[in-house]
Protein backbone atom coordinates (compact mmCIF):
# COMPACT_ATOMS: atom_id res chain seq x y z
CA UNK A 1 0.00 0.00 0.00
CA UNK A 2 1.64 3.37 -1.62
CA UNK A 3 -0.89 5.08 0.66
CA UNK A 4 -0.38 3.84 4.79
CA UNK A 5 0.03 5.88 7.60
CA UNK A 6 1.88 4.04 10.52
CA UNK A 7 0.64 4.70 13.96
CA UNK A 8 2.86 5.81 15.86
CA UNK A 9 4.72 7.19 13.08
CA UNK A 10 8.16 7.47 15.75
CA UNK A 11 9.12 6.00 18.84
CA UNK A 12 11.93 6.94 20.97
CA UNK A 13 13.83 4.06 23.10
CA UNK A 14 15.32 5.87 26.96
CA UNK A 15 18.30 4.03 28.51
CA UNK A 16 19.05 5.04 32.23
CA UNK A 17 21.75 3.92 34.79
CA UNK A 18 20.64 1.82 37.74
CA UNK A 19 21.53 -0.37 40.07
CA UNK A 20 19.97 -3.71 42.18
CA UNK A 21 21.65 -5.02 44.83
CA UNK A 22 19.34 -7.74 44.53
CA UNK A 23 19.48 -8.89 41.46
CA UNK A 24 23.65 -8.80 41.23
CA UNK A 25 23.60 -11.13 44.27
CA UNK A 26 21.32 -13.61 42.33
CA UNK A 27 23.30 -13.23 39.33
CA UNK A 28 26.61 -13.46 41.36
CA UNK A 29 24.71 -16.67 43.60
CA UNK A 30 24.95 -15.24 46.90
CA UNK A 31 28.08 -15.42 49.07
CA UNK A 32 29.69 -18.26 46.17
CA UNK A 33 32.17 -16.53 43.91
CA UNK A 34 31.41 -16.62 40.14
CA UNK A 35 33.37 -19.04 38.10
CA UNK A 36 31.28 -17.98 34.91
CA UNK A 37 31.27 -14.52 34.67
CA UNK A 38 28.71 -14.79 31.41
CA UNK A 39 26.35 -14.34 33.93
CA UNK A 40 26.60 -10.98 34.42
CA UNK A 41 27.03 -10.13 30.48
CA UNK A 42 23.58 -11.82 30.11
CA UNK A 43 20.28 -9.59 29.64
CA UNK A 44 17.86 -9.42 32.44
CA UNK A 45 14.34 -8.78 32.86
CA UNK A 46 12.90 -8.19 35.94
CA UNK A 47 10.44 -6.24 38.02
CA UNK A 48 12.68 -3.20 38.67
CA UNK A 49 11.07 -2.95 42.73
CA UNK A 50 14.02 -2.78 44.38
CA UNK A 51 16.37 -0.55 42.32
CA UNK A 52 18.31 3.08 42.64
CA UNK A 53 18.23 5.66 39.99
CA UNK A 54 21.81 6.51 39.00
CA UNK A 55 21.15 9.20 36.69
CA UNK A 56 18.18 10.68 34.45
CA UNK A 57 16.96 8.69 31.66
CA UNK A 58 18.55 10.11 28.84
CA UNK A 59 17.10 9.65 25.06
CA UNK A 60 18.67 6.72 23.21
CA UNK A 61 17.59 6.87 19.89
CA UNK A 62 14.48 7.83 17.77
CA UNK A 63 13.12 6.26 15.07
CA UNK A 64 10.89 7.79 11.98
CA UNK A 65 8.60 5.54 9.95
CA UNK A 66 8.98 6.48 6.44
CA UNK A 67 5.94 8.03 4.70
CA UNK A 68 5.27 6.02 1.52
CA UNK A 69 3.82 7.39 -1.65
CA UNK A 70 5.75 10.74 -2.01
Amino acid sequence: MDDAISIPCSYTSYLSPQQSMRLYNEVRGGNELVKELSRFEMPYVVHQKNRFIIGEPQPLFTFHHPITGT
